[in-house]
């Protein structure tokens, strides 16, 4: 699942203003990596990240946030 960053805050006006600008600067930050990884433009990136986004595997693969699914654990060598 991709979605962008979520925080909440309490107090005063000043300190929520800080938080907001505090995930805004994540949420940029996030999206250019995810731009520069899976070579997506920026605005399909945020449109993804805008809302909670479920990918298959395969989905998330096709996508570029995974380079491969496993579907089998490797054995284990006991000694």
């Amino acid at each position: 699942m991709l979605h962008q960053p979520r925080g909440g805050s309490k107090g005063t006006v000043a300190n929520i203003d800080i938080a907001a600008k505090a995930i805004l600067c994540t949420r940029e930050n996030l999206n250019k990596l995810y731009y520069h990884h899976t070579g997506r433009p920026l605005d399909v990136i945020e449109t993804v990240m805008d809302r909670d986004t479920f990918m298959s595997p395969q989905q998330a693969m096709d996508f570029g946030v995974v380079d491969s699914v496993l579907d089998k654990r490797a054995e284990v060598e006991k000694s």
